[in-house]
């Protein structure tokens, strides 16, 4: 976030996490249910369109890490409706599928 916020100031309001994971008491975990909050939803959303896409979607991972079945759910769902969603693994990958989108270079990312 801190690179996306240096390189791309003009953005810094348009780049954002969705905080769904991490551990939550039953208490607060139904209280964000009832809220809104969609388990699978991506890590990050970037709300700026591009070409035929409105949006793309973010998900990092460890090397290793999988998708859940709610990621894969809300993936095809988002993709049906036209945005990009993306997994990346390190500040690489995220550099280079941020850069490529601005650009405007939708085929050199690499969707699910």
């Amino acid at each position: 976030m801190r690179w996306f916020r240096s390189q791309y100031p003009h953005f810094k309001n348009l780049l954002f996490a969705i905080p769904n994971g991490g551990y939550r008491t039953e208490a607060v975990g139904a209280k964000m249910k009832a809220e809104g909050v969609l388990a699978g939803v991506l890590d990050l959303l970037l709300l700026i369109p591009r070409r035929e896409c409105g949006a793309l979607f973010l998900e990092c991972k460890t090397p290793k890490g999988r998708l859940s079945d709610k990621q894969k759910e809300f993936i095809e769902a988002a993709t049906q409706q036209g945005y990009i969603c993306v997994v990346f693994r390190s500040i690489t990958e995220f550099i280079s599928i941020i850069e490529n989108y601005l650009a405007g270079d939708l085929d050199k990312i690499k969707r699910l």
